[in-house]
């Protein structure tokens, strides 16, 4: 499955990310890949279109709740 209704330069890095992720899942036999990625549209795309399962984790710096 293509990207959708995406085009140019953004189709090629949700592409690209994706690859990266199943290539990683079949070499390393691994069943989670973890991503650092701070932007939640990206985020919310490779959930959308990615050809392995996506859950997100959203990990903050912020302490300002913890005390």
């Amino acid at each position: 499955m293509k990207a959708g209704p995406f085009s140019g330069r953004y189709r090629t890095w949700i592409e690209n990310r994706d690859f990266a992720a199943i290539t990683f899942v079949r070499l390393c036999g691994v069943e989670a890949v973890v991503d650092a990625s701070q932007d939640p549209l990206q985020m919310r795309d490779m959930v959308t279109y990615s050809k392995i399962p996506v859950k997100l984790l959203f990990l903050t710096q912020d302490v300002r709740g913890l005390h």
